[in-house]
């Protein structure tokens, strides 16, 4: 009788073709893990830049006291203006005080896109905002037709109830 002290060749070869396939599934799952994760906070940051802009434009309608075309501009009196200008890729707002940059953001958009801002022609004191995609079938799934509408100069925030002016308490 023999006592064997070790692995033969073929067992070695085989756990290490093992050991290199459960390696390969590892790797290749991992990197699908990271393309998802990435592709999830793309999403994630547009829709954050979508609802900044939004949110932003409608504040800047709420407190305006006129608006004018292009580019677009709301006056807010106390020499505070805010433009909105359409670049390419990129909608640009830019908020001045006196005539002195104050601020200035830039909110990126698909190649291609089209930005139109007016005022509603049946409620005049209406302002929208339309970011439509550069085609009917966007290639990214996430850029679909966006669409806001504010009051000018309808800052709710300092509304009472039954209309009277003044900060609620």
């Amino acid at each position: 009788m023999s006592t064997r002290r070790g692995f033969s060749l073929i067992e070695v070869v085989v756990a290490m073709a093992v050991g290199s396939a459960l390696m390969a599934v590892a790797v290749g799952t991992l990197h699908l893990i990271l393309r998802a994760e990435q592709t999830c906070r793309e999403r994630l940051n547009h829709q954050q830049m979508i609802a900044n802009l939004t949110d932003q434009f409608r504040g800047d309608a709420h407190a305006a006291q006129e608006f004018s075309g292009e580019p677009w501009k709301f006056e807010m009196g106390a020499g505070r203006v805010v433009e909105y200008r359409h670049e390419p890729e990129s909608l640009v707002r830019t908020e001045t005080v006196g005539g002195q940059l104050r601020k200035q953001e830039q909110y990126p958009l698909p190649a291609g896109a089209g930005v139109r801002m007016s005022i509603e022609s049946q409620r005049p004191r209406m302002v929208a905002m339309e970011i439509t995609p550069a085609t009917a079938e966007p290639l990214d799934p996430e850029w679909k037709r966006v669409w806001v509408e504010a009051c000018l100069g309808a800052d709710g925030r300092f509304a009472r109830a039954g209309g009277q002016g003044g900060k609620t308490p």
